[in-house]
């Protein structure tokens, strides 16, 4: 007997069904976090040219605009300040097997 479908096809097709909606294992939709962006610098933001190294990089306006600026203050992480930061970056959700190892409750990684 030949397949009929790929596994995304018959994926695609249960989930149109709704056949999936009662499993126990379904993944959720988690709610989007609501941060508000900073205003930019009082004292003047940074250019493409004029930004450095250790600078924010949070983009103000959109790029072919002549009012485009990036932020410009120290960055904290990666290449944006804190504030940026806490919108940029998400963290990652821990697997169990994630949990304990950072719990370290099996052996810590001896063998």
């Amino acid at each position: 007997m030949g397949r009929k479908g790929t596994r995304n096809a018959v994926l695609g097709k249960v989930a149109r069904l709704g056949l999936s909606e009662g499993r126990t294992g379904a993944r959720t939709r988690r709610e989007a976090a609501h941060h508000v962006a900073p205003e930019p610098p009082p004292d003047g933001v940074a250019t493409i040219l004029s930004v450095r190294r250790m600078d924010c990089r949070w983009p103000y306006g959109e790029p072919g605009d002549a009012a485009f600026s990036l932020c410009g203050r120290p960055s904290e992480r990666g290449a944006f300040c804190a504030a940026h930061a806490a919108i940029a970056y998400r963290p990652t959700p821990l697997s169990v097997e994630g949990l304990i190892r950072k719990a370290c409750l099996t052996r810590c990684g001896r063998r």
